[in-house]
């Protein structure tokens, strides 16, 4: 029974993800080919300072940077699944995090009064 509820429950959040973050990468291009446009329009001094194309390079200034951070979250949380899945096997994956996290907590050099 529970199951069944938690395969029909990753089934709609799958398709809600897919209608509200799916193709981050397609949106992207969307926003970035609409500011390109009006750029363009505006070189060729088709636009005025109040023209709403103005508004709308504006508006997908921001939408774009949205998409890049929500991309970039996702990709952070996908490297934790797979720190999850392979981390701590260890596997030579885990011995290359130890590595990494190691070097980045040595120091090197100390300065203290110059010397």
């Amino acid at each position: 029974m529970f199951g069944q509820k938690s395969r029909a429950l990753k089934e709609n959040i799958k398709k809600w993800n897919s209608v509200k973050f799916g193709r981050m990468e397609v949106r992207k291009k969307e926003c970035l080919n609409v500011i390109k446009d009006v750029d363009s329009k505006e070189e060729r001094g088709c636009i005025s300072a109040l023209d709403k194309d103005l508004r709308e390079r504006k508006r997908k200034k921001k939408e774009f940077i949205n998409w890049t951070c929500m991309e970039k979250i996702s990709w952070r949380q996908k490297s934790r699944i797979n720190w999850i899945r392979h981390g701590d096997n260890n596997t030579k994956y885990f011995h290359k995090m130890s590595n990494v996290r190691h070097k980045g907590n040595c120091i090197d050099q100390m300065w203290a009064n110059g010397d």
